[in-house]
């Protein structure tokens, strides 16, 4: 999880110092699609959810929209959009199925000790 974290925020400077470099050079309106990169851009998945979130998760609903940075560098049609998404969609399943398989695991182990115990 640190190295994930890690790396998001070496890959967000890298971004930030080009952006900042381009900005400087050519100004903000030579490409309008790249935008300073604030905090709320970054997702990990592996950070914990705020309350609102929580509560619009049980409630089903989307809490925000499909970020700028799905389409910089040019222009995401509906093909490439809908690709990204499955990706996503398959990272989060395997995520899901991970801790499935660790909660099955930590049952499993709990037994073993009570049994161990009498």
């Amino acid at each position: 999880m640190a190295r994930m974290e890690e790396g998001v925020t070496k890959a967000a400077a890298k971004y930030t110092e080009g952006y900042e470099a381009l900005v400087h050079l050519k100004g903000k309106r030579y490409a309008p699609e790249f935008q300073k990169l604030d905090k709320a851009h970054l997702n990990t998945h592996g950070s914990r959810p705020t309350r609102e979130e929580t509560a619009a998760k049980k409630k089903k609903t989307k809490t925000a929209p499909i970020s700028w940075i799905w389409a910089a560098g040019g222009q995401a049609d509906g093909v490439e959009l809908h690709d990204s998404m499955r990706v996503e969609w398959a990272k989060a399943r395997a995520r899901k199925e991970r801790w499935n398989e660790e909660v099955e695991l930590l049952r499993e182990e709990m037994k073993r000790v009570m049994r161990s115990l009498k």
